[in-house]
């Protein structure tokens, strides 16, 4: 079975793409792993539990701490998976169950978390943009070292 030379030339040209594709594929992952993507993503998913966790009431996805203030209030601080959430004021005579109704039921702590989400995301689009400039910047800085120097090697 004989291949026409134009048929491994597309050949050829699909091998170099992949080489290339890979190659670029291999440089964003490089400088992606000195990024803060990881951590913005684990801020990401922190927000996203904690409005699972107050959309659906699940108390036990909250770590709580308290302070007790002069004016007999408790300052309740929110956290999930370690990133703070939000603060809330209750009254130093309330029961749990009193403070976590509060806590469901405000709007405010919904609408900051959601709030977070969006700004975590833009963050993280803008950390991959940022990125992926460079990555192309590298690309066309080799690109125009080939011209000036075709050495396969390179």
């Amino acid at each position: 079975m004989e291949i026409s030379g134009e048929g491994d030339m597309s050949q050829e040209q699909l091998v170099e793409q992949t080489t290339s594709i890979l190659e670029t594929v291999r440089k964003i992952n490089e400088v992606l792993k000195d990024t803060k993507v990881s951590e913005l993503c684990e801020k990401l998913k922190a927000y996203a539990r904690a409005l699972d966790a107050i959309t659906n009431k699940k108390h036990y996805m909250f770590n709580v701490h308290f302070s007790k203030l002069a004016n007999q209030e408790y300052k309740v601080q929110l956290y999930v998976d370690g990133e703070h959430i939000y603060i809330v004021y209750i009254p130093h005579d309330a029961s749990v169950d009193t403070m976590f109704e509060r806590i469901f039921a405000l709007q405010e702590i919904r609408d900051h978390v959601v709030s977070k989400i969006h700004d975590t995301l833009v963050d993280i689009a803008h950390e991959i943009a940022d990125k992926a400039n460079i990555v192309q910047q590298i690309k066309e800085i080799e690109e125009r070292l080939r011209e000036e120097d075709p050495d396969p090697a390179f």
